[in-house]
């Protein structure tokens, strides 16, 4: 999973239950479930195969789990894990096989290391990830302005940022990765080690200090900036430029103070210029705009709920909160906005080719009461379940370099908008 992709939970549940009927053992490698960004939920396969049970009325899938505290908190030197059993006829046979190799057990110095890290390290891994994450953010925003080149795909888990790098124009791995080694100085994962036709990808680690990470930018700028100088023409170009209006806007053309022109992306190395396949966009400055959407969302007046989260309370038969009583997790920022749009890809234009599709929904009506829009839940039911049937639409990758929206923000006036307490004229007063 070089990409850091999180399975949905209705991805788990169908996967559960398929695998209940046809009588499969699914082997659930956890090891990254502590590292969910973004205010992704980890599911663990034991709550879908439950949920699978209860909806086909079956018995749930047989399941192994394997989870350590060795990404969450740097400790793989311990040499410690563990292991988890759906049944008791799955964990005799492992340990039918594991018992007569001592594999049962870790050192009293690992054993009691896992229990501390599970016991106190909250805090800390959780100030860990907000590091990471913006590290993330930062290599994103470096690359799209200074080594366009090179396309990050931002991970919605682990702290390993999944980079194209096919627009540097080297035809195998090899020369991809002496790029890197020799001119670049960085030691990078290559793709080609997780599948043959990921060549032209490379894995970079981002849980590391800001000062590494700036030097590791600076060292790929410099490398990237020689190999473009070396491949400039030295006569005229055989062919024009092309222009702001025949390319299809970037993903973040939008974002305010990042609008780029399109002179400033080069073509890709060793080939003819793009041809365009996308219908005449509109003006892609709109959205850098005074006033635009992102500078609204970014003015925090306006915020966006998070869908996932939506859903998840929907099916647990919740009541939406006013927007001040909402917790974090509950919202979408627009740094991850501008995150998901980069991941998703810069080519995908909605119905008619009239506009990109970006990751928000709009949802309004008419009050319930005059206290509370949907006081029983009913109308979040409803939405819930449009989500949940609908998200996974948006999350698939398609064609014209569409890699999915990673979730989806949803604008609801009663939980986006600061709302009037009622009560005794005081309370509302203030």
């Amino acid at each position: 999973n070089p990409a850091g992709r999180v399975w949905r939970r209705h991805e788990l549940v169908s996967l559960a239950a398929a695998c209940a009927r046809h009588g499969v053992v699914v082997v659930e490698d956890a090891i990254w479930a502590d590292w969910c960004l973004w205010g992704q939920p980890f599911v663990p396969l034991a709550v879908a195969a439950a949920e699978a049970a209860a909806e086909t009325g079956g018995p749930p899938c047989m399941r192994v789990t394997f989870g350590a505290p060795s990404k969450s908190w740097n400790l793989g030197g311990l040499h410690a894990a563990w292991v988890n059993f759906s049944d008791g006829a799955l964990r005799q046979a492992y340990l039918a096989q594991a018992e007569p190799a001592a594999l049962t057990f870790g050192s009293a110095f690992a054993t009691e290391g896992m229990a501390a890290a599970y016991t106190h390290g909250g805090p800390w891994l959780r100030q860990a990830k907000a590091y990471v994450q913006d590290n993330l953010a930062f290599v994103a925003g470096y690359l799209r302005e200074h080594v366009p080149e090179i396309e990050p795909l931002v991970p919605r888990a682990t702290y390993l940022l999944w980079l194209d790098c096919s627009a540097l124009g080297f035809l195998s791995a090899d020369s991809l990765n002496r790029f890197m080694l020799e001119e670049a100085r960085l030691l990078l994962s290559s793709g080609f080690s997780f599948a043959p036709e990921a060549r032209s990808y490379q894995r970079l680690n981002c849980a590391c200090s800001r000062p590494v990470l700036v030097e590791t930018m600076s060292r790929l700028r410099r490398a990237v900036e020689k190999l473009r100088a070396s491949r400039a023409p030295t006569t005229a170009p055989a062919f024009a430029p092309l222009s702001r209006e025949s390319t299809p806007p970037d993903a973040d053309t939008g974002t305010p103070g990042d609008a780029t022109p399109a002179s400033a992306s080069p073509p890709r190395p060793n080939s003819s210029p793009r041809k365009t396949r996308w219908p005449e966009p509109p003006d892609p400055e709109r959205y850098a705009e005074a006033g635009s959407l992102l500078e609204v969302l970014d003015a925090g007046h306006v915020r966006l709920l998070r869908a996932s989260w939506l859903v998840e309370l929907a099916r647990g038969g919740g009541v939406l909160a006013r927007r001040q009583e909402l917790p974090d997790e509950a919202f979408l920022s627009p740094t991850e906005l501008r995150l998901i749009l980069k991941a998703s890809g810069d080519n995908y234009f909605g119905p008619g080719g009239v506009d990109r599709v970006l990751p928000i929904v709009c949802i309004s009506y008419v009050w319930d009461t005059e206290e509370h829009p949907d006081p029983t839940g009913e109308q979040l039911s409803l939405v819930g379940a449009a989500l949940e049937r609908e998200l996974p639409k948006f999350a698939m990758p398609g064609s014209l370099g569409f890699q999915g929206f990673s979730d989806v923000g949803v604008f609801w006036d009663f939980g986006s908008l600061h709302q009037r307490p009622f009560g005794s004229e005081a309370e509302a007063a203030s």
